[in-house]
């Protein structure tokens, strides 16, 4: 079973290069992407025990700058920060995706 620090070793530069050639920017595994009203992220969880990840997806309202009573900070805008979430998994069974070594 491939570690979690491999994986992201792995990873981290061919994603950071396709997700970058689509407008996003960032890094690691986390990047986002902006157009007039929304802001778009994608961040890479990997399982700390090794051997799956999910792909977290966010979007975020620009006029939407508080949440439960606290500023929002767009700039430093994460996936679980966003208005509306959600977790790419198998269909069948939403679980996480296992790593391919």
């Amino acid at each position: 079973m491939i570690s979690s620090e491999e994986f992201k070793k792995q990873i981290s530069k061919p994603l950071s290069e396709k997700l970058k050639e689509l407008g996003f920017k960032g890094s690691g595994s986390n990047y986002k992407k902006e157009n007039v009203n929304f802001i778009y992220t994608i961040g890479i969880q990997a399982n700390r025990y090794g051997g799956s990840c999910c792909v977290e997806l966010g979007i975020h309202p620009k006029e939407i700058i508080e949440n439960f009573g606290h500023e929002i900070d767009l700039k430093k805008l994460k996936y679980y920060d966003c208005e509306f979430r959600t977790r790419l998994t198998r269909i069948v069974s939403k679980k996480m995706v296992e790593f391919i070594e």
